[in-house]
C-alpha cells in the first residue's frame, strides 16, 4: 500500500474516525412523542500526525482533530486493505471530553471518501449509534469528518 493511500485511509478515519476526537459543533434534539434520544452532529477536520504499516494489509494511524484551528480531540485508527477486492475497513476511536466514541468505516476502490457506523463508546458515549462520513481534502493529510450519533 502506498503512502498516499495510507494517508488517505488514516485521515479518512475518524472516526474515524472516526472516527476520530471531536467536539459537538452543533446538536439537534430529536422531536416527536415519548422519550426521544438527542441526536448530536460533530464536524471537524482530522489532521494526520502519524501512520505506520503493520503488515502488507494492515495499518494504524493517529490524528489531531480541529475546528477553526482549535484542537477539539484526537482519534486513532486501525485498518485493513484487501488488494483483491480493493476494500478498506477501518476501526476508529474518537477521544473527547466525556469518553471515547467507537466506529467502523469503509470504502471500496480508489475512493478516499469513507462511510460507516458509530458502534458504541465509553463514558458519555456508551450505547451510541449513528453514522460517520469522511471526505479527504486536497492536501492529502486532512480529512473532513461528520459524525451523527445518539444514545
Amino acid at each position: 500500500m502506498n503512502k498516499r493511500l495510507i494517508g488517505a485511509i488514516s485521515a479518512g478515519a475518524l472516526l474515524a474516525s472516526g472516527v476520530g476526537g471531536a467536539v459537538a459543533l452543533s446538536a439537534d434534539a430529536s422531536t416527536g412523542s415519548g422519550a426521544a434520544a438527542k441526536t448530536h452532529t460533530w464536524k471537524f477536520n482530522a489532521i494526520q500526525k502519524g501512520s505506520h504499516s503493520l503488515s502488507k494489509k494492515t495499518f494504524a494511524a493517529v490524528d489531531v482533530d480541529k475546528h477553526k484551528g482549535k484542537v477539539v480531540g484526537y482519534d486513532t485508527i486501525s485498518g485493513t486493505f484487501e488488494p483483491s477486492t480493493q476494500t478498506t475497513t477501518i476501526f476508529v476511536a474518537v477521544a473527547r471530553k466525556g469518553g471515547i466514541l467507537y466506529g467502523k468505516i469503509g470504502a471500496t476502490g480508489p475512493s478516499t471518501d469513507f462511510t460507516g457506523k458509530v458502534t458504541g463508546g465509553s463514558g458519555d458515549y456508551k450505547g451510541a449509534t449513528g453514522t460517520i462520513s469522511t471526505h479527504e481534502l486536497p492536501n492529502g493529510n486532512t480529512t473532513q469528518v461528520t459524525v451523527k450519533w445518539s444514545n
